[in-house]
Order: structure tokens, then sequence, then C-alpha cells
């Protein structure tokens, strides 16, 4: 894997990389990636795209079992993504305890000239191909909240010696601290 990353400016970053996947069942695959990254206070911002590639996994290829039929021919899968997206985060911290947010939403894009699906070839039995495309277009929204709240709960159950004009059994009194920690 190459990786470079240049940044243009303390907010912005330009993040580039090139990978070779070799394999001995078929040509090498070049893999592409470029991304830009835009950083500001608790936002970050981005556009990403790549190449896609897969290699069929040993089960698509050579697996058999109860209409289920191995597909030994099948070839990579082939395509592009790219994605649009901004994350903002934050944290506040209370006397009681501390709360962190962090919110996203990315629209998507990716498209395959070949893709490795299970087709039925009857009512009862499938085959993974890769004779079909797709593209796959949408919207991913998240979001996040963690709180964690502050208690003193131990027992520190030992005799002191304590002066102040409320004086109890002669100066001394049972001092009782409650701390612990409830997350």
């Amino acid at each position: 894997i190459l990786r470079h990353q240049w940044g243009l400016k303390s907010t912005l970053r330009l993040k580039k990389s090139l990978r070779l996947d070799m394999n001995t069942n078929r040509d090498p695959q070049w893999i592409p990636f470029l991304a830009l990254e835009f950083h500001a206070k608790r936002t970050l911002c981005d556009l990403r795209g790549s190449r896609a590639f897969r290699d069929p996994g040993f089960d698509e290829k050579y697996l058999r079992g109860p209409g289920l039929l191995a597909n030994p021919d099948l070839r990579n899968e082939i395509g592009w993504w790219v994605d649009l997206g901004c994350q903002i985060f934050w944290k506040s911290e209370y006397l009681v305890g501390k709360q962190s947010y962090r919110w996203s939403a990315k629209l998507f894009k990716q498209s395959y000239d070949r893709m490795i699906l299970y087709l039925p070839l009857d009512p009862y039995r499938v085959q993974a191909s890769d004779e079909l495309g797709s593209e796959i277009k949408g919207i991913e929204i998240r979001g996040k909240n963690h709180w964690t709240f502050k208690s003193r709960l131990h027992r520190n159950d030992k005799q002191s010696r304590y002066s102040q004009s409320s004086q109890i059994r002669g100066g001394e009194i049972r001092k009782i601290e409650l701390s612990g920690h409830l997350t």
C-alpha cells in the first residue's frame, strides 16, 4: 500500500492511497483511494471515493450442499464507490457527570459492473453468479449520545478527632464518608 496525506491548510487534508492486490488465481488489481477532509471545531466533513473490489469467497466457489451449487468459474466483483458525509461531535462536563454527542449524516453511491449474488436456478437450488451489476444510493444517519454520572458511594468508617463547639462523647465522633462511581 502506498499512502500519502497532505495538509492543505490547518483544517483541510487530502488523503490518497494506491493498493496492489495480488492473488495467484488472477491478474494483479490496482485499488486507488482518494479523500478530502475538512476539520473544524467539533466538525468533520469528508468526500471519499475508491474502486470497489472483492474476490469470490471459498463458499461461493466451492461449497456444495442441499439446494446450494458451487460455481468455480466466478470472477471478482468490481465497481466504484463515493460518499459525502459530515460528523458533529461535542462534550460537556457537569458537576454530576459528563455528556458527549456524535451525530453524522452521509450520502453514498456504489456502482458495481459485476457483483456476486446467489440467484435461484429453480425453486429448490441457488448458485452464486457474477453476471449482474448493481447501483446502490442512499443516506445514512447516525446519532450517539453518551452520559456518565458521578456518585460517591463507598464507606470510610474510622474514628477521628473532631474539634468543633459541639462535642460528642469527649471529643470523639464517628465520621462516615460515602463515595463511589456510577456509570
